[in-house]
């Protein structure tokens, strides 16, 4: 499959000359016949995501929506719905949820999967059977039933980046071209980037990157919730960088890192710390409050994961309980995922935000 999919890059540069690394990575992962999401169900193979270390984490998030739709009126119809939402876990989990929450399954029913890979909705239909789901391409398509309540996890660290380097006062981007031998690899555009007045002012040999994908992505987000009310929690691997974020780009297989993700198209994981001050630019830009970020550790703990975590132990054996709670420390200790991941919480202006976030977090 890979060498299918690296042939078909190697035909498109000698044909077209150098293509951005977005243009690149797209095409790793969303190729429609050979992409690393469009045949494979990664999670769990090359990685693993919160929900699928603990129920709690799927749970918690689907009552925090569900305590938006309270907060903003109870309305019927509303729609509650996920943008990536892999092996559907965070979905059935949070569903299950919902359950303790009167009259909230009939409101926020059908639930509305947005998902490109032909093979993750096969996936998410046998995980979710028996549950009232639609599955959608973009968001843009998804109904407008009332009020959207919408969560994102680990959804924008795989969208597409574009790097820049600093050399001489000016920047220029990295592009992938074929070198002599016929290897794939990056080298740079010797024409300055068009986009300085975007960039932080950094000192040469600085890596910066950007995501128009991302901001396209934030801006949708945004523009929904302005145009249906609503909530959402945006939940992923970054920070709000100031200055140049470096070069963060990762190739995983196997849960380890590719030294080379040249050679294996199709094959490995692709994703780079995400830099959430464009897309929190982008959501206020759409009219959208935006709290946080916050790190998913403060942001479980003001939730109540802790407490949750030891009500359901009391019931558990010695191991079954030891478990659990290790589960739990992953998903919030700073030196595991609890730093890592950061939270946002986001709102059209004047309607209420997610809970989970301190006061100071809340924009007045």
């Amino acid at each position: 499959m890979s060498e299918q999919l690296l042939q078909l890059l190697r035909r498109k540069v000698e044909a077209d000359g150098p293509i951005r690394q977005d243009e690149w990575w797209q095409i790793c992962l969303y190729h429609p016949g050979h992409g690393y999401y469009a045949t494979k169900i990664p999670l769990g193979a090359d990685f693993i995501t919160a929900p699928d270390i603990s129920q709690l984490f799927g749970e918690l998030i689907g009552l925090a929506l569900a305590q938006c739709w309270l907060d903003g009126g109870a309305k019927q119809p509303a729609t509650l719905a996920e943008i990536g939402p892999g092996k559907g876990t965070l979905m059935a989990d949070a569903w299950r949820a919902l359950g303790v929450v009167p009259n909230a399954r009939e409101a926020l029913a059908p639930l509305a999967l947005v998902e490109v890979s032909a093979s993750l909705r096969a996936f998410q239909t046998n995980r979710l059977r028996g549950l009232p789901v639609r599955w959608f391409d973009a968001l843009d398509q998804v109904p407008m039933a009332g009020p959207t309540y919408l969560v994102a996890n680990e959804l924008f660290d795989a969208l597409p980046v574009r790097q820049l380097v600093r050399l001489s006062g000016r920047w220029f981007e990295r592009k992938v071209g074929v070198s002599g031998s016929g290897h794939l690899g990056l080298l740079l555009d010797p024409r300055p980037s068009p986009l300085t007045s975007s960039l932080p002012d950094s000192p040469d040999g600085a890596v910066h990157e950007i995501s128009p994908a991302r901001e396209r992505m934030a801006a949708s987000v945004g523009q929904r919730l302005v145009a249906s009310g609503g909530a959402a929690l945006l939940i992923d691997y970054g920070e709000m960088y100031d200055g140049a974020t470096g070069d963060t780009i990762q190739a995983v297989r196997g849960h380890r890192k590719v030294s080379d993700p040249f050679e294996l198209p199709g094959e490995i994981d692709l994703t780079s710390r995400v830099d959430f001050n464009p897309i929190v630019r982008a959501l206020q830009a759409a009219g959208c409050t935006v709290a946080g970020p916050i790190t998913q550790g403060e942001f479980l703990r003001n939730l109540g994961i802790e407490v949750r975590t030891e009500a359901l132990a009391n019931g558990l054996d010695a191991a079954q309980a030891a478990d659990l709670r290790n589960r739990t420390n992953r998903l919030i200790d700073p030196r595991r995922m609890g730093r890592l991941f950061k939270v946002l919480g986001v709102a059209p202006a004047g309607q209420p935000l997610p809970p989970g976030f301190p006061a100071e977090e809340r924009p007045a």
